[in-house]
């Protein structure tokens, strides 16, 4: 049976998550977060030490709590909260989408910004855990939708979240499926860890049969970086700490990418209306993570050419689109092959991933003034393809590992809201 209410747009002046959550029919006493929650104001002003380093956090609803970046006090200009291990924070802004965490322990006495909501809850009545799964929840999301839903964009204050109600089980039934939750994570985090050592095989597997020695990995950057400065030099190596990729070792010739490919602009396929949503049918896509930015309903400017390379003139991230589409805005090239008997553009696709650029010297558009002037091996087309048929094997038991998680995952909640939901 489907637990979410549904009301007419019209109504939506008259909208409360307190009212309707009040509406839900749970095993369990619905009780008002106001007695259960405790605020964080401690704020400290890292402009009073300008040559101390802050670590920062932020908050989204993939990774919920991560380490962001760190700054030098100087360049912070306002209070800072210092979160705890075990507080919780979230995007006012999108905790109606899961933009929402917890304070690991390696993450004790660091710093966030004050844009963020930070709380924590009172253990003995109601566990942290347990909160953020019920808010994380698409059952209980689906009031939060709502509530910031309209032409004002809302926020859910602290405030507001004090007056939010949720099905509070005794301390025991909490604690059973937080076990729960926590079991599902660890076999989600094997899953993921399967992914990443397939991800390395497929990098692995790319130098190898380019003939090409693989840089060792150097702290987080498991990718090789190279100065445009050296551009000049790309045919010969580009350099990853004191490790050097000598690309003219290669088993293949080297090509220039502007040999290779033809490039579009974008203009005629920017979206003119950013109003998305999942019921439309042409997706708007970025070269960044995003990617896919929306769906919009606007039936004209679509690109119907794939597949094709979208590359991103000022990051120069890339993805490979193999659909039709339109675009957010110009700051991207469409990139395609000028002769497909000649190169697979999956192929390309491919070994681009496995270059990146160091980007910290200028802030410009790269693709006509630098990128284009790229040499990469490039073998026969037959060795093109069978490269590709392989990767693609490997793409499917990475495909295999995403739907296994996201089964877990859906059985989990599924189970919990059972348990808590009439």
């Amino acid at each position: 049976m489907n637990k979410t209410k549904i009301v007419n747009f019209k109504d939506l002046n008259i909208w409360s998550v307190k009212n309707f959550l009040n509406s839900l029919k749970s095993n369990f006493p619905l009780v008002e977060l106001k007695n259960y929650i405790i605020e964080n104001k401690n704020k400290i002003k890292p402009f009073l030490y300008p040559n101390e380093t802050f670590d920062i956090l932020g908050v989204n609803n993939k990774e919920g709590v991560y380490f962001n970046e760190t700054l030098l006090g100087s360049k912070i200009k306002q209070p800072y909260y210092q979160v705890n291990s075990g507080d919780i924070f979230y995007n006012p802004y999108r905790v109606n989408v899961g933009s929402i965490g917890i304070v690991p322990k390696e993450f004790d006495l660091k710093y966030t910004s004050p844009a963020y909501i930070v709380f924590r809850t009172v253990e003995t009545k109601l566990i942290s855990e347990y909160l953020v799964f019920v808010l994380k929840s698409e059952w209980f999301n689906s009031y939060l939708r709502a509530n910031t839903k309209g032409s004002v964009r809302q926020i859910l204050s602290f405030s507001e979240l004090k007056t939010l109600t949720i099905p509070l089980p005794p301390l025991k039934i909490q604690k059973e499926i937080v076990t729960k939750l926590q079991t599902i994570k660890s076999k989600i985090k094997e899953l993921q860890l399967k992914e990443e050592s397939i991800k390395k095989d497929i990098e692995t597997y790319i130098y190898t049969t380019l003939g090409l020695k693989k840089p060792k990995e150097i702290a987080k950057d498991k990718i090789s970086t190279v100065s445009f400065k050296n551009l000049s030099r790309w045919d010969i190596a580009h350099n990853q700490g004191s490790d050097k990729i000598d690309l003219s070792k290669s088993n293949y010739p080297l090509v220039e990418l502007k040999n290779i490919l033809d490039y579009e602009q974008p203009k005629k396929y920017i979206v003119s209306n950013t109003n998305y949503s999942n019921n439309f049918a042409t997706p708007v896509l970025t070269a960044g993570k995003t990617f896919i930015l929306g769906y919009t309903d606007e039936d004209f400017g679509i690109f119907n050419n794939p597949p094709v390379i979208i590359f991103d003139d000022f990051t120069t991230a890339i993805q490979f689109v193999d659909f039709n589409f339109k675009v957010k805005s110009d700051a991207l090239k469409i990139l395609k092959i000028k002769d497909n008997t000649k190169t697979n553009i999956k192929f390309l696709y491919e070994v681009l991933k496995i270059i990146k650029i160091d980007l910290s010297k200028a802030h410009r558009r790269y693709y006509l003034s630098s990128y284009q002037y790229l040499k990469i091996p490039l073998p026969p087309i037959k060795i093109q393809n069978k490269i590709v048929e392989e990767l693609e094997q490997k793409y499917e038991k990475i495909e295999e590992n995403k739907q296994k998680a996201k089964k877990l995952e859906q059985d989990l909640y599924l189970e919990v809201e059972n348990t808590i939901i009439k």
